[in-house]
């Protein structure tokens, strides 16, 4: 059964069943069994706030035991702490399904998808770091004073001017 700890140590269990698929789609809207396991992912990847309001609806019962609300649960996922989080539900969801294939596919899928983004983050800071950080934000700076400038009806200098009282 897949769990995390939260930034308090707390360990928190992530069991999915029919009670909380509901829950989630109750309050949510989001279907956890869809057959599009596209869809899922999406649904998971897409928005990280989502996820974890996700999350909570499938570890209500364990907030509710420790006396947490939806918000205390929120300020407890920080950092790595929110990726084990999320790498906890796939895994749940995948172990859930009812399908065996259709969890194996979930896993693969998100697998990919979250080696190709973490793949491209590496990339982008690697280029952040081996480029003149300095001089591209200075030339972003001067971009976007030109910008003003052009947008600012009958003033060359583009900063907007105090009238004399």
């Amino acid at each position: 059964m897949a769990s995390f700890k939260d930034t308090e140590g707390r360990k928190w269990t992530v069991q999915i069943n029919v009670l909380a698929c509901k829950r989630v789609r109750d309050e949510l809207g989001v279907d956890l069994v869809n057959p599009n396991v596209m869809e899922t992912v999406s649904e998971i990847a897409g928005d990280l706030i989502r996820a974890i309001d996700i999350l909570y609806l499938i570890c209500k019962d364990q907030a509710e035991e420790r006396g947490l609300s939806d918000e205390d649960f929120g300020r407890s996922l920080a950092g790595e702490v929110v990726e084990q989080a999320i790498v906890a539900l796939v895994e749940s969801l995948a172990d859930f399904s009812p399908n065996p294939k259709q969890g194996e596919l979930l896993r693969e899928t998100w697998k990919i998808g979250y080696t190709l983004a973490r793949d491209k983050q590496t990339e982008a800071i690697a280029k952040v770091m081996s480029e003149d950080l300095e001089a591209v934000m200075e030339a972003q700076y001067d971009e976007a004073l030109a910008n003003i400038s052009q947008k600012t009806p009958g003033n060359s200098s583009g900063l907007v001017q105090e009238s004399a009282e």
